[in-house]
């Protein structure tokens, strides 16, 4: 449909999803590219035509666009910026013919209000955004935030790192449910603080409308999976789906503690391997996305690796 080139075409559209309207029009963002370099804002029809709708300068409109984009039903688009802004990021508006606003700019509060935005918001029935940064907050590891409709910004909770609590949430897009409860996962922290790093293999948490945080889930960096990239799937129907970037199996190749596996989750917080990926050499390898899941439960996603031509692979899972 749309080949991205050269400046001041976006460019590198490595991270966020797309959206879609109801012609047919797909919007995302690139973090680079653009005008100025420092990212875009970009439409293609159902033609293939392509429209640059904003380019960021790298200055105090944001820099870096790496999350999606949310819409209103005023045709306002809604999205963060890992970097711009007083430094650490912005969360911008940009309405209908192409002008931006910065609707909040992280560190205007100091650091006790989070740095480093790079997931997708999600938006209630009211009007509140809900996101996370991978940095600030009140222990440096990242926080959960709701922003409200007129800009004031309330960190609902401070992640605290290991060995109690998950650190860096900045990348997954944030599940809520219908009492106001989020959910989504870290990349690092939690219980098991045994890896390279010492700084865990990430958790799936839960934070109540009230702000009131639980960890769900504590990956353990072998069997259980460790560093979940991406966000959670499923909810409705009690359990969540998602996957991790290793572990899984002390069979993968050259990496002993496996490339990757896709799990579920039950409302208790028990854990389930579906699959370990690389077990076999026409499997996929470093599932870094997450998933998605259809009405009939079957589950969608791509690796980074493997296959047959070891460069990726599109999977399903059937229940």
């Amino acid at each position: 449909m749309h080949s991205f080139s050269s400046l001041p075409d976006a460019e590198n559209p490595e991270w966020a999803s797309l959206i879609v309207d109801a012609e047919g029009n797909l919007y995302g963002t690139t973090p680079f590219g653009g005008q100025f370099g420092n990212g875009a804002v970009f439409k293609v029809t159902a033609d293939g035509k392509e429209t640059l709708l904003y380019s960021f300068t790298g200055k105090a409109d944001g820099d870096l666009p790496v999350g999606g984009l949310v819409r209103d039903n005023a045709d306002n688009f809604y999205g963060t910026t890992e970097f711009g802004g007083l430094g650490t990021g912005v969360v911008f508006e940009l309405a209908r013919g192409g002008v931006e606003t910065v609707v909040y700019d992280f560190g205007s509060q100091g650091s006790g209000d989070g740095a480093v935005p790079i997931g997708a918001l999600v938006r209630d029935s009211t009007g509140n955004f809900y996101g996370t940064t991978g940095n600030g907050g009140a222990f440096g590891f990242g926080t959960v935030f709701e922003l409200a409709p007129d800009g004031m910004e309330t960190t609902l909770h401070s992640f605290g790192g290991p060995p109690s609590d998950g650190s860096y949430g900045g990348g997954p897009t944030l599940l809520r449910d219908s009492s106001g409860n989020l959910y989504g996962s870290t990349y690092y922290g939690g219980a098991y603080d045994g890896n390279e790093q010492g700084s865990g293999y990430g958790t799936v948490f839960k934070v109540s409308a009230s702000g009131v945080e639980s960890v769900l889930l504590n990956f353990n960096g072998h069997g259980g999976g460790g560093y979940p990239l991406d966000g959670l799937a499923g909810g409705g129907s009690g359990n969540f789906y998602g996957t991790t970037g290793s572990g899984g199996s002390a069979s993968c190749s050259e990496y002993p503690t496996g490339c990757g596996v896709l799990f579920s989750l039950n409302s208790n917080g028990r854990e389930t391997v579906l699959h370990k990926f690389g077990e076999s050499s026409a499997d996929g390898r470093f599932p870094y996305a997450g998933v998605i899941q259809d009405s009939s439960g079957n589950l969608y996603g791509t690796t980074y690796d493997g296959g047959t031509d070891a460069c990726g692979t599109v999977f399903k899972y059937t229940p």
